[in-house]
């Protein structure tokens, strides 16, 4: 009798428990709809983000393009600029140094021709005295 009265209670509390997992069970299934639901509203949340995003930061990087491109044509001008007037003060390098030239020269002629002055007073000097 004792091991019939304890099968018996056995078998009410497993049937008590496919009862209680049916009903959560049912209840679990609008909870899951509901989060299905909110899932799917999120989705569609995040793609209006993105869409507003997408919207937003095209004026931007639009702006940001064209800066970029006014930099950069400006700076192919900065190289063109200097790469001109490189190649027109190349021959200015070549007249500076051709005046340096012809400065030692006349540095040096005069150098000559102070030695041939010196020389002769040098003499007249000595020979006054």
């Amino acid at each position: 009798n004792a091991l019939v009265s304890e099968k018996a209670k056995f078998l009410q509390n497993e049937a008590f428990k496919k009862k209680e997992t049916a009903k959560q069970a049912e209840a679990g299934a609008p909870g899951k709809a509901a989060v299905a639901e909110r899932m799917k509203w999120l989705q569609e949340q995040g793609s209006k983000k993105e869409e507003t995003k997408k919207e937003v930061d095209s004026p931007r990087s639009n702006a940001l393009v064209s800066e970029k491109a006014k930099f950069l044509q400006n700076e192919a001008f900065k190289k063109k600029e200097t790469a001109k007037q490189a190649e027109a003060g190349a021959p200015g390098k070549a007249a500076v140094a051709e005046r340096m030239k012809w400065l030692q020269e006349q540095g040096s002629k005069k150098e000559e021709t102070k030695k041939e002055v010196d020389s002769p007073r040098s003499n007249a000097l000595v020979s006054e005295k």
